[in-house]
């Protein structure tokens, strides 16, 4: 892998730590990462998604602890992947 791709790689999955911190709002997330990285690297394209996806967590329709707890597992496994 190239360089610059293990670069860019890195940035989406430092920003997207900081959109699960609070740092980062969601349209300045989707805004940067919305369309092009993922015809070139598609384990961005599964963090965006997740991201996107992000299961409600009460009211209704909202994810049990199990299934939030899974939903966390595959973030966080998108998102060290992008880091490694």
């Amino acid at each position: 892998m190239s360089d610059p791709f293990k670069q860019r790689r890195r940035e989406v999955a430092g920003d997207a730590r900081s959109y699960l911190a609070g740092e980062l709002g969601w349209e300045s997330f989707v805004e940067r990462y919305s369309g092009h990285d993922f015809e070139t690297d598609s384990d961005i394209g599964e963090l965006v998604f997740l991201i996107e996806h992000e299961p409600s967590r009460s009211g209704f329709g909202g994810v049990d602890d199990l299934a939030w707890r899974k939903y966390s597992d595959q973030l966080d496994s998108a998102i060290r992947k992008l880091e490694s």
